[in-house]
């Protein structure tokens, strides 16, 4: 529901599904990676933003760790350029071929 709010233009509804996703699946890296995309379009506090990243790196089962580190390091870049460059570059470990990763870079 928090995208189609968000798709809406309803922000300040998807930002309460975003974050219920993650209350109700703290270890859901999807649900992680979501409300981090979304709180980092909307330029909210990029500390936050960038520990519901690590929180979902942190979780090692994740099977698109590449496009998480790949988000983290695209938020980071209007915040903190040597934490982006680590992030993009994990990204590039993983899926050397990444494009979203190697425009970012």
């Amino acid at each position: 529901m928090a995208y189609v709010y968000e798709r809406l233009g309803d922000t300040p509804r998807a930002e309460a599904n975003y974050r219920k996703a993650v209350r109700v699946g703290a270890e859901n890296q999807a649900a992680l990676n979501a409300l981090a995309v979304f709180l980092c379009r909307q330029g909210s506090d990029s500390r936050e933003i960038l520990g519901y990243f690590d929180r979902a790196l942190a979780i090692a089962e994740y099977q698109n760790r590449a496009e998480i580190f790949t988000n983290a390091g695209t938020c980071a870049k209007d915040h903190d350029l040597v934490r982006a460059e680590v992030y993009l570059r994990s990204a590039m470990k993983i899926e050397p071929n990444q494009p979203d990763a190697l425009y970012q870079l």
